[in-house]
């Protein structure tokens, strides 16, 4: 599922980070105990391209995400998906995150 998020470009990233999260099925709760723990531009290999989107890593309760997000127009909006992590993942956290 990649819901588009209809907000303006220059919308901050949390504000992004929260619609996302709710248009994934997150509740209130969860989002209100949402900690972002860092955001960053990363470049993602398409083919022969890299393309360039926001990638954030949060922390819900115990549970980590990362939450790829870009502006696409302002016909279509934000394009985002929501990757869970494993507490056990902590070496592919770090790999995704310093792509590019």
């Amino acid at each position: 599922m990649f819901p588009i998020i209809s907000l303006p470009e220059k919308t901050s990233s949390e504000e992004i980070i929260k619609k996302v999260l709710w248009m994934h099925g997150f509740t209130k709760r969860e989002i209100k105990n949402l900690k972002i723990l860092e955001v960053r531009e990363v470049h993602i290999k398409n083919g022969t391209t890299k393309d360039l989107y926001n990638a954030a890593l949060i922390q819900i309760d115990t549970s980590q995400e990362v939450i790829l997000f870009r502006y696409e127009s302002p016909e279509i909006g934000w394009w985002s998906r929501v990757i869970s992590l494993d507490r056990n993942e902590h070496h592919q956290k770090i790999r995704f995150l310093r792509l590019g």
